[in-house]
């Protein structure tokens, strides 16, 4: 069975798409915060970068319900991923594959997290590198405009590797439950 093209039942791809929708819910709540939170930071991070990016999207409305528009939009997507290919690997789990899903979701955000902590250590580290995200770019505060960058690049950094490490042990326990291991005393 192919995480990525599938060959299921009906009711096993409504299952999917019902934890792909549920990882875009959380994903797209979680990055309102968060842009909320690295506005507050930088400012210019959003005004000379990401308004520039996402000016398609922008309803006149306040500047933080543009910002919230732009938390949103950037990482939907990211959980709807994360959720499909969560919800393919707990199929095996039976009636406890939504535990399975939320606890894999759960364990992306924490490494998302993990990662924009990170990814602000890292600047207090290198305070003024990577300044190539910076170039062309009229500041008045470079520092946070790099702060920020750090921490959007940290916490996709960490939401990969959560990705990844939900689904190991999605997998790596449901080959436990079906194939336990032995002790040979």
């Amino acid at each position: 069975m192919s995480p990525i093209y599938p060959k299921l039942p009906p009711r096993e791809i409504s299952s999917c798409l019902t934890s792909a929708a549920l990882g875009a819910l959380v994903a797209g709540v979680y990055g309102i915060v968060h842009d909320q939170i690295t506005y507050t930071l930088s400012p210019e991070y959003f005004t000379k970068f990401k308004f520039g990016q996402f000016a398609w999207a922008d309803l006149g409305f306040p500047v933080r319900v543009f910002v919230a528009e732009i938390g949103f939009l950037a990482t939907w997507w990211v959980g709807f991923i994360a959720g499909w290919f969560l919800g393919r690997v707990a199929l095996k789990h039976g009636s406890h594959r939504q535990r399975r899903v939320a606890t894999g979701i759960a364990w992306i955000i924490g490494f998302a997290i993990s990662g924009a902590v990170l990814g602000a250590l890292c600047h207090m580290t290198f305070p003024d590198g990577p300044k190539a995200w910076a170039d062309g770019i009229d500041l008045e505060e470079t520092r946070r405009f790099l702060l920020v960058g750090w921490i959007h690049t940290g916490g996709y950094a960490g939401a990969l590797i959560g990705l990844v490490f939900a689904l190991w042990r999605n997998r790596s326990h449901g080959l436990q439950s079906v194939m336990p291991l032995r002790r040979t005393d």
